[in-house]
């Protein structure tokens, strides 16, 4: 054999050696590349990145830091909570098929792969359910309370105790303190032997500051039996969260003594708050993003 022909061998091995080794990269690509073409299927663990939202964009929940922070791009809900801490900026984790989560959220995420962005809706029959409307509470606009107030011992104390010493059996006469709504001086000038206590309420007429909105004393009408009045100003999308929350007397009055409410309608005499929780009766929007697909 020639030295060139050798030297045309030598080639034709190495070009054979080359092939060989792309086509076993080919049919074997490193567990990183397997990890990407790989599809979720029933019992993987699935580590995503979701924003979930209401028809009218507004962020109900995530766990983007960067959705979290810009308001502008990213409208929030009335009921968004943004986070103490920095726990909530990881994948959510979780086992397709698990029925951790909505049912219709684990099968959008069938057949995904690493990578793989989807969005998908789903509506209140599949979600959180449809609004229970014994938990929607109307209210007047206009309120009228009684100038001179009448109330048992015991509601007296469930009310106004912390503002004098249980041991000394009832208030005394003269003691003044805030009103639990609307923080005007309300002032004990009587008791009687069967322990109704006779409250003065005192406001003034101007700006209510106590309620997660505007509210005002229109008129006073100071005889025996005169009443207050008072108007109600909210918004759609006012709350009772925050400080009003422990006082509310409307999610109080419910059965499930509920805590936090939001304003769903004001017409011209009423206002509607609605104490479900904000995503019930709600037809949820997701972007989801999959992290990693653990089999």
């Amino acid at each position: 054999m020639t030295l060139e022909e050798n030297r045309y061998l030598i080639y034709e091995l190495a070009i054979g050696i080359i092939v060989v080794l792309l086509i076993a990269a080919w049919m074997n690509p490193p567990a990183e590349e397997r990890a990407k073409e790989k599809k979720a299927t029933m019992g993987d663990a699935l580590y995503v990145w979701y924003v979930g939202y209401f028809d009218d964009g507004s962020v109900f929940d995530t766990n983007r830091e960067e959705v979290d922070a810009d308001d502008d791009m990213w409208p929030k809900s009335p009921g968004y909570q943004h986070p103490e801490d920095d726990s909530r900026w990881e994948p959510l984790e979780f086992v397709l098929g698990s029925g951790s989560l909505l049912e219709d959220f684990e099968t959008a995420c069938i057949d995904l792969k690493q990578g793989d962005t989807t969005t998908f809706t789903i509506i209140p029959e599949r979600g959180y359910g449809l609004t229970d409307e014994d938990l929607l509470v109307t209210v007047d606009l206009v309120q009228e309370f009684p100038v001179y107030e009448r109330v048992p011992m015991d509601r007296f104390n469930e009310t106004y105790g912390p503002n004098y010493d249980p041991a000394e059996g009832a208030p005394p006469i003269n003691l003044t303190f805030g009103h639990f709504n609307f923080g005007w001086n309300v002032t004990v000038i009587s008791i009687s032997e069967d322990f109704i206590v006779t409250l003065f309420n005192d406001p003034r007429i101007g700006e209510i500051d106590t309620f997660p909105w505007p509210v005002a004393v229109q008129d006073v009408d100071g005889g025996a039996d005169g009443n207050i009045t008072i108007e109600h100003f909210p918004s759609v999308g006012d709350t009772t969260k925050g400080e009003f929350a422990a006082k509310d007397p409307w999610g109080a009055g419910l059965p499930s003594k509920k805590s936090f409410g939001i304003v769903v309608d004001v017409g011209t005499e009423k206002f509607t708050l609605d104490y479900n929780r904000e995503v019930v009766g709600k037809t949820l929007h997701f972007d989801v993003e999959v992290v990693l697909i653990k089999r």
